[in-house]
């Protein structure tokens, strides 16, 4: 059984006398000890995913599960239990530090929340959980400004640590470093996975980044999953165009297919979530589409035993 589980969300917001999808029917699955890379343009619906993974948003249709239980039941939050086992490492890590508390309070709001820590034994358990992510325990009476961005980063994994959580959602966790401390910060989510046998969503724009950490990868268009597989899959042979773009523009690595038809280029902007197009939403982009796409909207499907894709073309 997965440890965090989503079936056919839907999830839709008013907007400016508008309706935005979302979500149409997206479905995920997490395991223990798993890196799931969650990747897409801005405005796919990755962060809205992340939320009701989360437990901080519910679908208007379709469950999210934690283990055997719904995440959220309806009319009533996320349970305190739950909300431990699942902690959330953000973007921007400067912002999610209260700038008036030391960076080791900060770490031990969380335990002392929830009766984990005595008052006696807070110093001792910040400094082993920043020892673990491997930062200086002496920076633990710093202001968080006090700290780089790959510091502060280190810091808010420890906190999430803290609790022993089962699943940790990244959501951009590295977009905001430069790449030698990015890669310090990939290298530590991959051990924390290994070791602790925790489960996590990482959530990026970046397919290079994806690439580097994930097992799975789940494509995100406008809403909709439109290629899935293993990461090795993915990126070696993608099947659908959209994930064929976003692995070209990647400036490492020379896969096959790159070298038999060059690069894919993807045109103009994605189309507005309050005019989806008819038939595959990503045909006014696609450099291959044909009339069909324009008319018969495509279903995700097995293409391959490593690969689903949501393409018409895909074989």
């Amino acid at each position: 059984m997965s440890v965090l589980a989503i079936e056919d969300a839907h999830r839709q917001f008013a907007s400016g006398g508008g309706i935005v999808t979302a979500l149409d029917g997206v479905s995920l699955a997490l395991d223990r000890g798993e890196i799931v890379g969650l990747v897409g343009e801005s405005g796919c619906g990755k962060s809205t995913l992340a939320r009701i993974a989360a437990g901080l948003d519910r679908p208007d249709d379709g469950k999210a599960t934690f283990g055997s239980r719904p995440m959220a039941p309806a009319g009533r939050q996320i349970d305190a239990d739950t909300r431990r086992r699942v902690q959330l490492v953000f973007q921007d890590p400067l912002a999610s530090f209260n700038p008036r508390r030391t960076v080791g309070r900060s770490i031990a709001l969380p335990l002392r929340l929830n009766r984990m820590l005595s008052g006696g034994q807070e110093r001792s358990v910040v400094a082993e959980l920043m020892d673990q992510v491997g930062l200086d325990p002496a920076l633990m009476d710093r202001k968080p400004h006090q700290l780089s961005g790959g510091q502060l980063q280190r810091a808010a994994i420890a906190r999430a640590l803290g609790l022993n959580p089962d699943v940790l959602i990244c959501d951009e966790p590295v977009a905001s470093l430069d790449v030698s401390v990015r890669a310090q910060i990939l290298n530590l989510l991959l051990a924390l996975c290994r070791d602790r046998n925790i489960g996590i969503l990482f959530v990026s724009h970046d397919l290079g980044v994806v690439r580097r950490i994930a097992d799975r990868v789940v494509v995100m268009y406008l809403g909709r999953v439109v290629e899935q597989g293993s990461n090795e899959a993915v990126w070696s042979a993608p099947r659908h165009p959209y994930t064929r773009a976003l692995a070209a523009s990647v400036p490492t690595g020379a896969a096959s297919w790159r070298l038999d038809q060059g690069r894919v280029r993807l045109a103009g902007e994605p189309p507005s979530p309050f005019d989806v197009p008819t038939g595959c939403r990503f045909h006014p982009r696609c450099p291959i589409a044909i009339d069909r796409c324009r008319q018969d909207d495509p279903v995700l499907r097995p293409i391959s035993q490593d690969i689903d894709a949501a393409c018409h073309l895909a074989e």
